[in-house]
């Protein structure tokens, strides 16, 4: 039974992730499974409780997208930090552990924070999608590619004009859907 966390009117999740009968959920909660998660949980998928797994992501806006690449679950939305280290709207956690790796793109927008909506991961290539105007140190608008150890930018460079709100690869190809 999740609680209310601000801004939103009620507890949300929108987005779930699966992975050695654990469930991965994200969205705007303050408890889960009976533990105090913020907005991201891992729950035994035979009892529905919370795991030991936290994530520590503070913010209270939530979190929009998780992707599980290998040993790695990327997560995804508009915060701060996460286990009291700087993340900007983009972190990566051990799956089993849920120790905070040190993959940090710093996502943002005019200086703070940006939004991440999207995760897609492709081999050595994780590619976000959301409101920014930069990633790292490079302009980036809205798409972006970083490799999937370190967080840095890749050379790829996919800008779009609006809010991207989805991103899924097909082979060689991704796609992006928004405004």
């Amino acid at each position: 039974n999740p609680n209310a966390a601000s801004p939103c009117d009620a507890p949300s999740i929108t987005c779930i992730a699966a992975a050695n009968g654990t469930i991965f959920v994200g969205g705007t909660f303050r408890k889960i499974g009976g533990a105090s998660r913020f907005h991201v949980a891992a729950l035994d998928a035979t009892t529905g409780l919370a795991t030991v797994w936290n994530a520590g992501i503070s913010s209270s806006y939530g979190v929009n997208e998780l992707a599980i690449s290998g040993s790695t679950i990327y997560v995804a939305g508009q915060f701060l930090a996460a286990q009291s280290q700087t993340r900007y709207s983009a972190a990566a956690f051990d799956l089993l552990t849920g120790a905070l790796t040190p993959w940090n793109p710093q996502v943002t927008s005019d200086g703070q924070r940006g939004e991440v909506r999207a995760i897609a991961v492709s081999g050595a290539t994780v590619f976000l999608g959301g409101y920014f105007d930069n990633v790292g140190s490079q302009s980036r608008s809205n798409l972006a590619a970083v490799d999937a150890v370190t967080g840095q930018t890749v050379p790829w460079q996919g800008d779009a004009t609006g809010r991207v709100s989805t991103l899924t690869i097909v082979g060689a190809r991704l796609y992006a859907g928004g405004e």
